[in-house]
């Protein structure tokens, strides 16, 4: 009874320390089962995502084996085998099993001799399949028996049969089975033995779409024949009764392989509950199992993509929301062992007194326990009650509402929690008994804040010096490493290092401020001292006379700016990075992508996107792969033909990619001049030129391509070059429609890639024919922009005009001159009219340059579609939409000056394969609508809506933002009553002072001051700190967690941005309580000071 008033006595003497360790404590385990609660119900709302999405084809295991000979033994023991690996891995996640065996292809027909045995006969096949009785109707008949009967030597068993599958052509005759029918097979195998099928009944299923069917019910009721047995007719599916394959058919397939196949349909309810981390071991170990038992089987896991997948989202919404979870749970422990130290520090004389009493230090702590119990124990069961009822109703809030979508948060109880609560008490009870053992054994009063502080253990002994460097270690693997990857298979490795990351560099943000703190006020104090007011003086003495005690504070708010950083950095800059990896990605509103890779976009598709209502803007594009060079093994490199000018108007391009914006790139690459067309005569008939070459290079062969007003190209021969000055003619073809145009003159020889024969090319006129009347398209009196097709020699095709000295063709003073070296593409060369001067504009990548080593200035030729093009860097760009340089060099360019130049060689047409949209949003739905119309077989990537997915998707950006606005305001209350409870021992400690303070002059105003100063240099010291320790955090951690599935950095990079309002928030509060307690302190003291006068008048 003493013992117990004692600790009733003791709790009213501390009970503004015992309210804040119950609030601390309350908080603490609060936020742990809040956060870890919230992540569990995000995982079943991701769970519940996957089984929706999974269909009836792929909620379910098949296992599934060819190789297993019809014996009992053997279908025994693996079924054994089965049960067993089943149980052990899957237990109650499987809901139903269904086994089944369908048997090998037989000759079938009324009799033996009837049986059709020609290859495109129809083949029977026997299936037995459990449960098959419950999801069929029979419409003719009854279901097949068990038993097996005897004509003869001859077994006889029951079958059904499909209704979709009654009807056959035998031997060229229509066949209608009917239940009574005898049936006579034979294996196809052995070709040996007899059979006798009676059939009993014709049924239909009852629910195409239950899961029964796999999804796939014509595969199993009727199946088509084999692709190598292409014009086969159907096969006959006999159902037999359970059991009947053993016990019906081994006689006749005894030791012939059957295809045996095991569904196991899973518990969708159970399967929601389990996480998928879990789930992927447990498939994983399940299908080990089963190759062990089935060595040349086919294990098919219908939910591991997807949950491997949901995992893998998992993980992105976890760490962010562990890393800022692990810095709200580091302000409230620092919140609870400072009010832990506050009472331990207001108890000391009493304890002492105590033990100077004849007490026990084991029965001081015992009662100190026996105090505390209630106090932690009491709040931290309500913490978890309230952090149920919490996350429960949290999805009625407006903002939650909006993402899930009906969803919501419930959860189950979760014995784990328990477990948390378990491992705190312990930690707090072995913390505060080792405080209380060292608080009882103090040779000195040092624990009074008039005494300075003795230095802590971790500074006598240098601890903070090893963790700081520790904490250069971790920062140095962090950068160095990659520590979240995504392997193609799906799987996720996460270096642990990363989650410890956060509490690390706070740590030794933490130990380097107390360094740092003591120095700076004792510097402030001896440099200032003679040019300071005497309270500042005082303030910054004390400050530096026990800056352990001013730690206190001043490290709380550090936590606490740092959290309001990281939560505003974290979840700000990985926010704005989804977003812009979405519009990096999509280049525009709509993105079009061909997946045909004959036609690509073709002409009708671009008139369609033209005439769609709503389409303010669009670029055709080309993406394709180059090589460096002539000789094939250059290096790679990344293509991307845009339309510049339209580009640059509809695409999202940020000012960091390059020193130049958009419109100013776009205009470097823009070949919006061309050529005036050679357009040919209407009613031409015929295209013929003067022509010879010098010296004489037999079957060297003269081109002219020509393209149509249907943008077809024609590449029609005039024959072998002469030696001498010959008119060489051809027919220009019939099918071409007016205007022609001229694309390009050309010569062809059929040799390798550098095994043309050097000569010069003479060309006078280029004549056409109409109406038997000639008339000249090109006469090269002037130079007309002709310039050489690159080959394989890069530019080694060179034009020019000389005068001629012979009068050939029409009248005129020149001709041209076409050297022709070695150098070919696939045995053509010639030439081609430009303005560019022989070469396409193009913007590179940054690293373009260091990895190819060609430079600004140099005119270089790739390998592009099998063709040679010459290009010329005019500017670069580090980023470019849809393009990676982190996987090869790209380049930029016009793609109709690239089209254009790929189709003078008149051998292969190309076309854009990809377009990109800017549409009227008002107009969305009618727009998508039209082009899914045009666009029926392509991917169409359609911007708003992947915003909008990472915008209501709780596994994505919404659940960062929920998950950082918890932390925060759990942060910020935990300041406002840690603050709190310092302010108020401190405020107490200086009213006790107020004596001292009158007797050497310091009023009340400056003791004001003295108490505005110390908070001054506490809260501008733990925000500078916990700004600076904030961002090191976030930038470390960023660096790490930005990657793509391979372990790359993300396209674009992130910009760290950060969200300064909760650090106003925080300043606010702080600012509010300062003054609160320093009007609270004033007001104290007129009273003290009032009575102390009265006392001294009496």
């Amino acid at each position: 009874m003493q013992i117990f008033r004692y600790v009733i006595l003791s709790t009213k003497n501390d009970f503004q320390f015992v309210i804040g360790l119950a609030l601390a404590c309350f908080l603490l385990i609060f936020t742990i089962s809040t956060g870890y609660l919230y992540l569990k119900s995000l995982e079943i709302i991701g769970m519940e995502d996957v089984v929706h999405r999974l269909g009836s084809s792929r909620s379910n295991i098949q296992v599934n084996s060819n190789w297993i000979p019809l014996q009992t033994n053997e279908l025994s023991d693996i079924s054994k085998s089965l049960n067993d690996a089943v149980d052990d891995q899957m237990g109650s996640l499987i809901k139903t099993r269904s086994t089944r065996m369908k048997s090998g292809p037989h000759f079938w027909g009324f009799s033996k001799n009837t049986q059709d045995v020609m290859p495109s006969a129809s083949r029977a096949h026997f299936q037995e399949l459990d449960g098959f009785g419950n999801h069929v109707d029979f419409i003719q008949g009854i279901p097949p028996s068990a038993s097996i009967s005897k004509n003869g030597e001859v077994v006889t068993v029951e079958a059904a049969i499909y209704v979709g599958r009654s009807s056959f052509r035998q031997k060229d005759k229509l066949v209608e089975l009917t239940s009574g029918d005898l049936l006579s097979v034979t294996p196809e195998i052995s070709k040996f033995g007899e059979l006798q099928v009676k059939i009993t009944g014709i049924f239909t299923e009852q629910d195409r779409n239950d899961e029964y069917w796999l999804d796939s019910i014509e595969t199993i009721l009727a199946p088509t024949p084999p692709q190598e047995f292409a014009g086969r007719e159907p096969p006959l599916m006999l159902f037999v009764g359970s059991g009947m394959m053993l016990k019906g058919l081994s006689s006749l397939n005894a030791g012939l392989p059957i295809n045996f196949t095991e569904i196991l349909f899973f518990d969708k309810e159970k399967l929601i509950l389990q996480r998928p981390s879990d789930l992927v071991n447990k498939f994983s170990k399940f299908e080990r199992r089963v190759n062990l038992i089935l060595p040349r089987s086919s294990v098919m896991i219908g939910p591991e993509a997807r949950v491997k997948k949901n995992q893998s989202r998992m993980v992105m919404l976890t760490l962010p929301s562990l890393l800022i979870g692990s810095i709200a749970l580091s302000v409230i422990v620092y919140y609870l062992l400072m009010i832990l130290d506050l009472m331990i520090r207001k108890n000391t004389s009493q304890n002492i007194m105590l033990r100077n009493r004849g007490m026990s230090t084991k029965t001081i702590i015992i009662l100190k326990c026996c105090e505390l119990i209630p106090v932690v124990v009491i709040p931290s069961i309500v913490g978890i009650l309230f952090a149920m009822i919490f996350v429960n109703v949290i999805d009625s809030l407006p903002v939650m509402k909006s993402i899930l979508h009906g969803r919501n948060l419930s959860v189950p109880f979760y014995y784990e929690i328990v477990w948390f609560l378990g491992y705190f008490l312990v930690a707090f009870f072995s913390v505060f008994i080792a405080v209380m053992y060292k608080a009882l054994h103090l040779g000195t009063v040092t624990y009074m804040n008039q005494r300075p502080n003795t230095r802590p253990f971790f500074q006598k002994y240098f601890v903070d010096i090893f963790v700081i460097i520790f904490g250069v270690i971790i920062w140095w693997e962090m950068d160095s490493r990659v520590l979240l990857n995504f392997k193609n298979t799906g799987d996720l490795t996460l270096d642990p290092v990363l989650l410890i990351s956060p509490a690390i560099f706070i740590i030794v943000c933490t130990f380097i401020l107390l360094r740092i703190f003591s120095i700076f006020a004792a510097s402030l104090l001896y440099f200032w001292s003679n040019r300071m007011p005497v309270p500042e003086i005082i303030a910054l003495y004390r400050l530096s006379r026990n800056s352990f005690w001013y730690s206190w504070p001043m490290i709380l708010i550090m936590l606490t700016t740092g959290l309001t950083v990281v939560a505003g950095s974290l979840t700000y800059t990985l926010r704005q990075s989804s977003y812009e990896q979405i519009l990096y990605d999509n280049g525009s509103s709509i993105r079009i992508i061909s997946t045909r890779p004959n036609t690509g976009i073709t002409f009708e598709n671009i008139k369609s996107i033209e005439a769609i209502n709503g389409v303010k803007s669009f670029s055709t594009a080309l993406r394709l792969s180059g090589k460096i060079g002539t000789t094939g093994s250059g290096i790679n490199f990344d293509l991307l033909g845009i339309q510049p000018t339209q580009f640059a108007g509809i695409s999202w391009f940020r000012d960091d990619f390059s020193e130049y914006s958009l419109p100013q790139l776009m205009s470097k690459i823009s070949v919006s001049s061309i050529p005036t067309s050679i357009e040919l005569p209407l009613m031409s008939t015929k295209i013929g030129a003067w022509t010879k070459q010098d010296p004489y290079v037999e079957d060297h062969f003269f081109w002219i391509v020509l393209r149509d007003a249907n943008d077809r190209q024609f590449t029609v021969t005039l024959g072998q070059i002469p030696e001498e000055w010959t008119y060489l003619e051809t027919d220009i073809p019939e099918t071409a429609t007016h205007p022609i145009e001229i694309v390009s003159l050309q010569t062809y020889m059929q040799v390798s890639l550098d095994g043309g024969y050097p000569t010069t090319w003479f060309i006078d006129d280029v004549l056409v024919k109409k109406n038997n009347e000639q008339s000249p398209v090109i006469d090269f009196e002037k130079e007309e922009l002709w310039t050489g097709l690159p080959t394989s020699n890069g530019i080694d095709v060179f034009f020019t005009t000389i005068h001629e000295k012979e009068q050939v063709g029409f009248k005129g003073n020149t001709i041209g001159k076409i050297h022709l070296d070695k150098g070919t593409d696939t045995g053509i060369r010639g030439i081609y009219r430009t303005f560019t001067g022989g070469f396409i504009p193009v913007l590179t990548s940054q690293n373009f340059s260091d990895t190819t080593g060609i430079n600004g200035d140099d005119i270089f030729v790739a390998e592009v579609n099998g063709g040679y093009v010459p290009l010329k860097p005019v500017g670069t760009t580090q980023y470019f939409p849809t393009m990676n340089p982190n996987r090869s060099p790209f380049v930029i360019l016009d793609v109709d000056a690239v089209l254009d130049f790929i189709e003078l060689r008149g051998l292969t047409y190309s076309s854009p394969n990809e377009i990109f949209v800017d549409i009227d949003h008002t107009k969305r739905p009618n727009i998508l609508s039209n082009i899914n119309d045009v666009f029926k077989s392509d991917r169409i990537m359609d911007q708003e809506q992947r915003l909008d997915g990472l915008s209501i998707d709780p596994l994505t950006v919404a659940g960062w933002n929920v998950m950082s606005q918890i932390a925060l305001w759990i942060g910020l209350s935990t300041l406002v009553l840690a603050y709190v409870s310092f302010m108020k021992t401190h405020t107490k400690e200086m009213l006790k002072e107020s004596t001292l303070f009158n007797s050497i002059g310091v009023g009340k105003i400056r003791r004001t001051r003295i108490l505005l100063m110390e908070n001054l240099v506490i809260v501008v010291f733990g925000v500078l700190g916990g700004v600076v320790s904030g961002l090191f955090t976030s930038i470390i951690t960023l660096n790490s967690v930005t990657r793509s599935y391979f372990g790359e950095k993300l396209l674009p990079p992130y910009i760290l941005q950060i969200d300064w309002i909760p650090l106003v928030f925080v300043l606010i509060f702080i600012s509010a309580i300062i003054l609160v307690f320093v009007l609270f302190a004033v007001i104290r003291d007129t009273t003290v000071i009032n009575i102390s006068k009265l006392y001294s008048r009496n």
